[in-house]
């Protein structure tokens, strides 16, 4: 609990860092989470199968890199290159483990006891973790937020071999290897194309700034999903017009010198959907929000960091409009 902790308080400041979105970042909190969960059945029955200390030694001290290619710009550089946490993953699947071992090792009478003092430091480690969060990326940086828990488990598989006594308990049998790969699989789809029906095959991208950053990103999301984009309305299957395009900054808190520290940008995006005199979708708008530390210090960097953050909510505000458009 400790270790999955750790990551909830600074989302924001790993986003920050990868100049990703917002819906990118908290995978490196969901993967762990889907990954304990498809764990934890297939460490238990594995235990029970050949030995309880040996899975839980081994599932605590794999430190399991995780190295992938970008998907969606990030999409996950952080999981690709910061996720030495699939130890944290296998430690959290593996209490059941822990808990197995208590009730095989362990006198009668003190079994509900031991339990409890375990959960209890679950429950502890929780809290822990959120606490421990902002002192270790002052002191060191987020990614010993990924490195420390790893160091952690590696110490702790090393102590199971010394100090935890083998069940002998074992429960023969096999691994249901199918209904596994389905929880596996369960919540994911792969990432593909947008699926446009024919009615916004051929659309035309009516705007006052054809130029702007998001008309750019639905032009080109368009583009990648099939589309065949009209230079005029009367050779177009829709119109998606773009009424209006708003951007906003407001200051979200001062320091002492009443000076900026935090800014909330906000990206408005009216549009409608027609065809002929047909309204294919009513007028909506949409809007994206992002935050940002700033520092006067650094007024070239932070003005870049701006310019990510928007480009970035024109993607998001596109892939929004192009799923209003797939549901037609």
């Amino acid at each position: 609990a400790l270790l999955q902790s750790l990551v909830i308080p600074v989302l924001t400041t790993v986003q920050h860092e990868l100049h990703t979105t917002q819906a990118a970042v908290t995978w490196v909190l969901t993967a762990y989470l889907l990954s304990a969960s498809i764990m934890t059945p297939i460490l238990g029955r594995v235990g029970d199968m050949i030995g309880k200390k040996r899975v839980f030694a081994c599932a605590a001290a794999w430190p399991g890199w995780c190295r992938s290619g970008r998907s969606e710009e990030l999409a996950l550089e952080a999981l690709a290159a910061y996720l030495p946490r699939y130890a944290p993953v296998a430690r959290r699947a593996g209490l059941p483990l822990a808990f197995g071992i208590i009730r095989d090792e362990f006198p009668r009478e003190k079994v509900t006891g031991a339990v409890g003092v375990l959960a209890s430091l679950v429950a502890a480690g929780g809290g822990l973790g959120i606490v421990l969060a902002g002192p270790i990326v002052n002191a060191l940086n987020y990614h010993w937020l990924f490195w420390l828990p790893m160091i952690l488990t590696i110490i702790a598989a090393v102590c199971a071999v010394l100090f935890v006594p083998e069940s002998p308990v074992r429960t023969p049998g096999r691994i249901s290897w199918l209904p596994a790969l389905l929880l596996s699989a369960c919540g994911f789809h792969l990432q593909g194309h947008t699926l446009l029906p024919a009615a916004v095959k051929t659309p035309y991208v009516e705007a006052q700034d054809r130029q702007s950053t998001f008309v750019q990103s639905l032009r080109h999301a368009l583009v990648s999903n099939g589309a065949q984009l009209a230079n005029a309305k009367d050779q177009s299957s829709a119109v998606v017009q773009i009424i209006k395009e708003n951007y906003k900054k407001r200051v979200l808190s001062v320091s002492a010198t009443n000076q900026p520290n935090e800014y909330e940008i906000t990206y408005t995006i009216t549009f409608a959907v027609s065809a002929g005199d047909k309204e294919l979708l009513p007028q909506e708008d949409i809007s994206a929000t992002r935050t940002y530390s700033f520092d006067e210090r650094l007024l070239l960097a932070k003005g870049h960091e701006e310019d990510l953050l928007r480009a970035d909510m024109a993607r998001d505000l596109a892939d929004r409009v192009m799923r209003r458009l797939a549901s037609l």
